[in-house]
């Protein structure tokens, strides 16, 4: 190692159009890591996934430390003292088209107009505003190739309040990347094109120059990095690459299957049948993830937003246990013997969330974990789908926010109280400067978070 040698939190390697951001380093944080203090910035992302839960099984009965999880919680088990369980979250202003509207007052607190597009700036686009000097990307929106519902109107309301949850003003949705190839090319610095606002169609995968890992185009640059740092910095280097190759990997299994047996090329497909090899949507989630979790480990971005589907999403997840669409899965009644069925849903979608907090934690960042200094937000658009409930919204709430908040437990709050109060408190946590008095229908922030 180079004695005092120091380089920016914000350096990159590049080569060939390819520019690789790094991990937080001892190198790039010597006064925090003499003073034993943490220099690492606060993330933020917004899972939304539509079509509401049971909430029999999917909220604890009593309020305080997590104990013996419901059903639908289970996958949560290992990372249970680093997820928090909200309950008595609302979103009272989106009663009416419920599927259709609620996704897009989800993270405005806004009510969504009928005939001209207009509800409200989402939470994750205030703190991406106010952040944006500080990354490469202001923020990182992704999505799931959708299985399109044949209807001739969103019920009478535009389509896309329910295609979008990111907006970066009242009246403009930010497009969300539903091909990881295409999503790993814009956090790594290669041109690809940007999808149309609300667009059905996939955009197809860039076409490289070669075959060659986005590596090996800053590996002269990698290895005079490495001789350069301390045993810790290179051991954490030669993870992150590790890493960062593993997920080319498994992009390049979703996309190109006709190199990789049982692989399924994400088109969107035209029918109301599932995709024909279904069970890489796995694959396709899991990469995803594995893309937002580098964005955060990079500093590429602070904040981030994915969707499982549209409101009234038509898309199977056969992993589950379940092969039918997941509209029809939610509107099963209380009496209906296949309700256990929406269950297994919920727990699998609950399942992708624990993959993601798991990986989060298992990142060392400073003086803690990666997750330490992450708000992940989980939850849907509805309460109970079946009766279209925009009350009760089934809310998980992992990472510790740069350890400003109490995990581990069921936070019960009073019915009724609005989902904006949830996002106003996120955002006010996130070192965006002055505070945010006021957002959407908010009353006020959550107590008791801390």
């Amino acid at each position: 190692m180079r004695e005092n040698w120091r380089i920016s939190r914000r350096t990159l390697l590049r080569g060939a159009g390819v520019a690789v951001g790094l991990p937080l380093l001892d190198v790039m944080t010597p006064v925090a890591v003499a003073a034993g203090k943490a220099l690492a910035p606060v993330r933020m992302a917004c899972f939304m996934v539509p079509n509401g839960v049971w909430g029999k099984t999917f909220f604890p009965a009593e309020a305080g430390p997590l104990g013996v999880l419901p059903e639908a919680l289970v996958p949560l088990e290992p990372v249970k003292t680093e997820t928090m369980v909200i309950s008595g979250l609302s979103n009272n202003l989106c009663k009416e088209a419920p599927h259709h509207r609620a996704i897009a007052g989800f993270l405005t607190g806004a009510y969504p107009k009928e005939g001209a597009v207009r509800v409200g700036i989402s939470a994750d686009q205030v703190v991406a505003q106010r952040l944006a000097r500080f990354t490469r990307l202001p923020s990182l929106e992704l999505g799931l190739p959708e299985v399109l519902q044949q209807q001739a109107s969103c019920d009478g309301y535009s389509c896309v309040y329910t295609r979008n949850i990111a907006w970066s003003s009242p009246t403009t949705p930010v497009p969300k990347e539903t091909n990881p190839r295409n999503a790993f090319d814009r956090l790594f610095a290669r041109m690809v094109p940007k999808p149309r606002a609300g667009a059905d169609e996939l955009p197809a995968a860039t076409d490289s120059q070669d075959d060659r890992s986005v590596l090996d185009h800053v590996m002269e640059e990698a290895k005079a990095l490495r001789k350069n740092v301390g045993v810790e910095d290179r051991h954490r280097v030669d993870q992150y690459f590790e890493s960062l190759r593993e997920v080319e990997r498994r992009i390049n299994r979703v996309i190109e299957p006709e190199k990789h047996r049982g692989s399924w090329k994400p088109q969107v497909p035209r029918t109301l049948a599932p995709p024909a090899a279904p069970e890489t949507m796995h694959e396709h989630i899991h990469a995803m993830l594995d893309l937002m979790a580098l964005a955060f480990m990079t500093d590429t971005t602070r904040v981030s937003t994915m969707m499982f589907g549209y409101g009234a999403s038509w898309n199977s997840y056969p992993e589950s246990g379940v092969r039918d669409q997941h509209h029809t899965i939610s509107h099963y009644n209380e009496k209906s013997e296949r309700l256990h069925d929406y269950t297994l849903l919920n727990r699998y979608h609950v399942s992708c969330f624990a993959y993601l907090v798991e990986k989060l934690r298992s990142i060392a960042e400073g003086e803690g974990t990666l997750l330490d200094n992450c708000m992940l937000l989980y939850g849907s658009e509805l309460g109970q789908g079946g009766i279209h409930n925009v009350n009760n919204l089934p809310v998980l709430l992992a990472g510790r926010g740069g350890r400003t908040l109490n995990s581990g437990r069921h936070l019960k709050l009073a019915s009724g109280t609005p989902m904006a109060n949830l996002l106003l408190d996120m955002m006010n946590r996130m070192q965006i400067g002055a505070p945010i008095e006021r957002f959407g229908e908010s009353t006020g922030g959550i107590p008791g978070l801390a």
